[in-house]
């Protein structure tokens, strides 16, 4: 019969301790990150491609400002050994955020609202859910 009161024990859920690691990590900083809210410019993706397929990876971008130039910003390579037993979709995500984080290093991408459109719909779905049952693409979004 149910009262209308909460219950006095409930069970955790599995995820419970990658949850509070996930926390503990997104709360490590002894002061929050500073990010820019506003920009006074904005550049936007014209054209994006970032797969990753069998033994290799890339990834373009070409930028509005740059259109003129004929700039692409262009990231390729080849997985290692390590990356043998990691699945398609671990590849896929993994070079996004590597592309992201080259872009970013080299000054490409600062100030940018970056749009990506691709073709990989689990890699996609971490993005939207911002949670995945393998550990590996949940890290790969918590570190994004």
């Amino acid at each position: 019969m149910d009262t209308g009161l909460p219950p006095q024990f409930v069970q955790a859920a599995s995820r419970l301790s990658q949850d509070l690691d996930s926390l503990a990590q997104l709360f490590a900083p002894a002061s929050p990150p500073r990010g820019q809210i506003w920009t006074h410019s904005l550049r936007m993706c014209v054209y994006g491609f970032v797969d990753a397929s069998g033994s290799g990876f890339g990834s373009s971008f070409q930028l509005a400002f740059q259109l003129a130039l004929g700039h692409i910003l262009f990231w390729h390579g080849v997985w290692g050994r390590d990356a043998d037993s990691t699945s398609s979709n671990f590849k896929e995500l993994r070079n996004l955020v590597e592309a992201f984080e080259h872009g970013v290093a080299t000054g490409e991408l600062t100030d940018t609202e970056l749009y990506v459109f691709r073709d990989n719909s689990t890699a996609e779905a971490t993005n939207y859910k911002g949670n995945l049952a393998s550990k590996l693409l949940f890290d790969l979004i918590l570190h994004l």
